[in-house]
């Protein structure tokens, strides 16, 4: 089990670069792109920037409680 949520944290870590670079795409894009267009960049860039800090916790949480031993980790709600 350990094996597995160590290639889903790999994996999901993997995401979040990838998340990060989306977001550097989207403001570049949205220089170029039409103004019906622009609003439509800037929810998705909003979005992925929200999802990134959420993200980011659930992977902080999994590595202490799953594959450190924590269970009590003090930033789990």
């Amino acid at each position: 089990m350990v094996k597995s949520y160590r290639r889903l944290v790999a994996t999901t870590r993997a995401v979040l670069r990838d998340t990060a670079t989306m977001v550097r795409r989207l403001g570049q894009r949205m220089r170029m792109a039409s103004p019906q267009v622009q609003p439509m960049l800037q929810r998705a860039q909003d979005r992925l920037q929200a999802m990134r800090p959420l993200v980011q916790r659930v992977v902080h949480q999994t590595r202490a409680r799953l594959l450190g031993g924590d269970t009590h980790v003090p930033t789990k709600s």
